[in-house]
C-alpha cells in the first residue's frame, strides 16, 4: 500500500529477525527466506539548483526557515536529513562539520560551503535544526509532513524529497570534477561500489568525460 521499495525493505527485516529467532532457538524455520525477491531500480530523483533556491525561499517565507536550513545541509554537505537534524553547535567549529553519520558510524569532516557560513552566522545552542513551534529537533515523520507543505508553496515536483539532496549534491560533486576519493571523504562511503548509486549519469558528466579525453 505505500511502495514495492518499503515492502521489500519489510521482508527483509522480518527476515532478518527470524534469523535470530532460529539461532535462539525460538523457531524451527523462517518463511521470509528464498522469497525471490526482486531487485527495484535504484532512485534517481534529482532537484535542480533552482528548485533548492525555491524550496528554501518558500521555507522562509512560511515561516520554517528550520527546514529550509535542513535542506541546505544535506544538499551542500551531500548527507542524509537524518544526519542533518541531529547536528549540534557543537559540531560546527571553525567553519568545518564534525559528526559521525548515524547509519554506518563513519566519522567526517566537511568545510561548510559560503552560503551555509552566511546562513549559521548568528550561531545558537543545542541543536542547529530546531521547530520554530516547540524548540526541539525534529521527527522523521514531521520533517517530512512539513517540507511537503513547503514543497508545495514553492510549486516544486511532488517527487522531489529530502532524502534526494544527498544524491544531487553528490552528484553536482562529480559533475564538477571531483575525484571518487574526494567525493568520498564528504559522503562518508567507503566503498566505490555504493558511491556509484548516489552519483547518477548526466549529460553534464557525458560532456565532461569526453572533454577530459580529446583535451
Amino acid at each position: 500500500q505505500v511502495s514495492m521499495h518499503r515492502a521489500n525493505h519489510t521482508c527483509k527485516v522480518l527476515r532478518r529477525i527470524w534469523v535470530v529467532g532460529k539461532r535462539l532457538g525460538s523457531v524451527q524455520l523462517n518463511p521470509f527466506e528464498r522469497m525471490g525477491l526482486q531487485k527495484l531500480p535504484d532512485r534517481e530523483v534529482l532537484w535542480e539548483p533552482q528548485h533548492v533556491k525555491d524550496f528554501i525561499d518558500a521555507a522562509d517565507f512560511l515561516g520554517w526557515s528550520s527546514i529550509g536550513t535542513l535542506a541546505l545541509l544535506c544538499y551542500d554537505l551531500c548527507q542524509r536529513p537524518g544526519d542533518m537534524r541531529q547536528l549540534t553547535w557543537e559540531c560546527y567549529q571553525d567553519g568545518v562539520f564534525s559528526f559521525k553519520q548515524e547509519k554506518t558510524n563513519t566519522p567526517v569532516e566537511i568545510p561548510a560551503s559560503p552560503r551555509l557560513v552566511e546562513r549559521l552566522k548568528d550561531g545558537g545552542e543545542g541543536f542547529i535544526v530546531k521547530a520554530e513551534d516547540t524548540q526541539r529537533p525534529y521527527d522523521r515523520r514531521r520533517y517530512n509532513k512539513i517540507a511537503a507543505r513547503v514543497r508545495r508553496e514553492a510549486k516544486l515536483p511532488a517527487e522531489l524529497q529530502l532524502r534526494d539532496l544527498r544524491r544531487t549534491g553528490a552528484t553536482e560533486m562529480a559533475e564538477a570534477g571531483c575525484t571518487e576519493d574526494e567525493l568520498r571523504s564528504v559522503t562518508g562511503h567507503q566503498s566505490r561500489d555504493v558511491l556509484s548509486i548516489y552519483v547518477r549519469p548526466t549529460k553534464k558528466l557525458a560532456a565532461a568525460g569526453i572533454n577530459k579525453r580529446f583535451q
